[in-house]
């Protein structure tokens, strides 16, 4: 009768943690992707103040500066038409699609800032973006990063959960024996 009281809490025990460890891991997630997406905000700002619009070649411009940023970083340029001005990794800007329909665009032009998770048909692969729209030009700067930056961050967390349930079961079983 004790084994199976014993037997039965454990698999309580177990399966609570598992629950606890998914709504963590989920919030974590969603914490985190706000997060980013809010810290690319002063980013968009800095970006706005550094480019020169009135360069000729805003497209060498916009490659230089995505180069001076961390690699997960890509910087596009979209006109009021949603055509693609520049981008810091995509090459030419005249072969990509019209980016008029993309909500963190639409965002941008309504509202001043947006954001979204999405994959992209560019560089095949999810990302997070950010746009802002600059009030002198009015045109879109949009920042993305790749997502696998969140999932890297969410895959340190590991570890820390299966310790968590070593812990606990030892625990357990130590409790349980007395």
């Amino acid at each position: 009768m004790k084994k199976a009281i014993v037997k039965r809490f454990i698999i309580v025990l177990i399966l609570a943690m598992a629950i606890c460890s998914i709504v963590i891991s989920m919030s974590y997630y969603r914490l985190a992707s706000r997060r980013v997406m809010e810290d690319m905000k002063p980013v968009l700002l800095l970006l706005d103040s550094t480019i020169d619009w009135d360069s000729d070649d805003l497209e060498a411009q916009i490659v230089k500066l995505g180069g001076q940023m961390n690699d997960d970083y890509r910087i596009t340029i979209i006109d009021k038409d949603g055509s693609v001005l520049a981008d810091s990794e995509a090459g030419n800007p005249e072969t990509m699609e019209n980016h008029s329909n993309r909500k963190e665009v639409k965002e941008a032009f309504k509202n001043g800032f947006g954001t979204q998770i999405r994959n992209s048909s560019t560089i095949k692969g999810s990302m997070l973006y950010a746009a802002y729209c600059s009030p002198t030009r009015n045109k879109v700067i949009r920042l993305s990063i790749r997502h696998e930056v969140l999932t890297d961050l969410m895959s340190m967390m590991v570890p820390s959960i299966v310790l968590s349930f070593v812990l606990a079961l030892s625990v357990a079983g130590v409790l349980t024996n007395k």
